[in-house]
């Protein structure tokens, strides 16, 4: 797999969600429906954003085993081991909607009245999954600089982060509202972009990690 160059792996990538999202945005327009419904649980978007969280744990653990068999590691290579783990985690979130579902949870069983307020706890839960890794990524700071080639990847994928974030609290909350026609569908298609937003920020995140498993082989020759 390392064969392939990062840019060209990330041009790779962005085509194959370009081609995925071009073409339920088309389907959408064509049917005269709210383009959410393809990004949501259980569509074709929902199931390449798995596929894409899979590959990044894939690759973290790619660095995981070379680092571990690099004498001078110790003990650095927990951090790629918890980047495999979490992502596959995430994976599992993004098909299963573990964080949705808990939010339902709490909702249940504390008897709470679904308000803008307690609908963002899945936005909170959300947010501990970050500060975790910065956390974590904090605590291994040695080692993270020294993939710092890949850091320009990592940046653009923080500012998409980014963006997605902003563009769900924006729409947070008007679950719980009656809107009119036209602002269920500007909700829908704000909803979209945010999760393209999303898309792309694992992208750029494949590009980011695959730059380190390029390092990490170098460094191991």
């Amino acid at each position: 797999m390392t064969g392939f160059s990062t840019k060209k792996l990330l041009l790779i990538t962005l085509f194959v969600n370009f081609v995925a999202i071009a073409g339920v945005i088309i389907r959408a327009i064509l049917l005269e429906k709210g383009p959410y419904r393809y990004f949501d649980e259980g569509s074709l978007i929902n199931w390449l954003s798995g596929v894409q969280l899979l590959i990044i744990g894939g690759i973290n653990w790619q660095i995981y085993n070379l680092r571990k068999a690099s004498r001078s590691a110790k003990d650095k290579q927990l951090l790629w081991q918890f980047f495999a783990f979490g992502f596959v985690f995430c994976c599992l979130d993004e098909i299963l909607q573990i964080h949705e579902r808990f939010d339902k949870f709490i909702h249940w069983i504390f008897q709470i009245q679904e308000t803008p307020l307690t609908d963002s706890i899945d936005d909170v839960i959300i947010l501990m999954y970050g500060i975790i890794g910065l956390l974590v990524i904090y605590y291994f700071r040695q080692e993270f600089y020294y993939y710092r080639d890949s850091f320009p990847y990592f940046k653009i994928a923080l500012i998409l982060a980014c963006c997605s974030i902003g563009l769900d609290f924006l729409t947070q909350g008007q679950e719980t509202e009656i809107l009119t026609e036209a602002q269920e569908m500007q909700r829908e298609w704000l909803r979209s972009v945010e999760e393209i937003f999303k898309l792309f920020t694992e992208v750029f995140l494949i590009a980011s990690f695959y730059k380190c498993l390029r390092i990490a082989k170098t460094n191991k020759s």
